[in-house]
């Protein structure tokens, strides 16, 4: 009986740390199986004020399931505010894109910007017929066609984030299949609302 204290005596940190170890393992998986994974996650940077983001939020998740068969577990539309003046707009404006798919700001605010450096350039296929933010010739933002979210007279531009996966792989990431994002766009700027 004498050996089993002494042994527990030496050892009590290996006893201790065996158990607390299987835990934090488990842990571990328990928390990576259940991670909301990019493409089941959908967010929209709304810069624009005075734009009612509850009522675009619950109209897109209402509308999704017919638009896509993406299969989109946690929506965000988040109403942001940028400072074009700030010193570190550049930077917050960077990260706040990182996790977004989609970016809604008004045409005052991408006059501040040199939008070149944060949004990548749309393909023409998916500006034909419709009215875009240009610079330097090159289109950037699609002019939002049905502003009923929107309460000033200001208009605003869906630009797209290149870190998205929900593009449905045209900026090359994610698959073809993960096409929220684009529906959501599209469905922000057609011409006639049903």
């Amino acid at each position: 009986m004498k050996h089993w204290k002494n042994t527990l005596r030496e050892y009590w940190r290996a006893y201790l740390c065996v158990p607390l170890l299987a835990l934090l393992i488990w842990m571990g998986i328990f928390t990576a199986m259940d991670r909301v994974h990019d493409n089941e996650r959908l967010t929209l940077a709304v810069y624009a004020e005075n734009c009612d983001t509850q009522a675009l939020r619950n109209d897109l998740v209402e509308r999704l399931p017919e638009l896509t068969e993406q299969k989109i577990s946690e929506l965000y539309v988040d109403a942001l505010t940028l400072r074009p003046e700030s010193a570190n707009a550049k930077t917050l404006l960077t990260m706040q894109l990182l996790q977004s798919d989609l970016a809604i700001l008004p045409e005052s605010l991408l006059q501040a910007l040199e939008v070149p450096e944060f949004f990548p350039e749309l393909p023409e296929a998916l500006t034909a017929n419709l009215e875009t933010y240009r610079v330097d010739g090159r289109s950037y933002g699609i002019l939002i066609c049905n502003p009923e979210y929107f309460a000033s007279q200001e208009r605003c531009y869906v630009l797209l984030s290149e870190s998205s996966k929900n593009l449905g792989a045209m900026l090359g990431k994610g698959s073809a299949e993960d096409d929220a994002a684009l529906a959501v766009l599209r469905e922000l700027t057609r011409q006639e609302k049903s």
